[in-house]
């Protein structure tokens, strides 16, 4: 028999992840939300490409700042990439309520 977190929060997490949804996670102290936050970053691709020294993260290869899409236009496959780590690509925001 499961337990009521596996029928409901990781089919949730699940969706979310898959719809590319943002993730809020509430609950009172001891509820592995810190954890959870810590464990979904083990799911993204460990490196990846980015344009070296463009202004804003570029997401799966799609450059999203001027900077990048004209450098991309002007210098094609030799525009500079540097490999940016998963660690770096996700955030953490705790917040008390008032």
């Amino acid at each position: 028999m499961s337990s009521g977190y596996e029928q409901t929060v990781i089919p949730a997490l699940i969706n979310a992840i898959l719809a590319k949804h943002d993730i809020i996670l509430l609950g009172l102290r001891g509820q592995a939300k810190s954890r959870i936050a810590r464990q979904l970053c083990t799911l993204l691709d460990e490196y990846v490409p980015v344009v070296k020294e463009a202004r804003s993260m570029t997401t799966r290869c799609v450059p999203v700042s001027k900077y990048a899409v004209d450098l991309i236009h002007g210098m094609g496959d030799e525009t500079p990439i540097e490999w940016l780590h998963r660690s770096q690509r996700y955030g953490k925001s705790l917040r008390r309520p008032m």
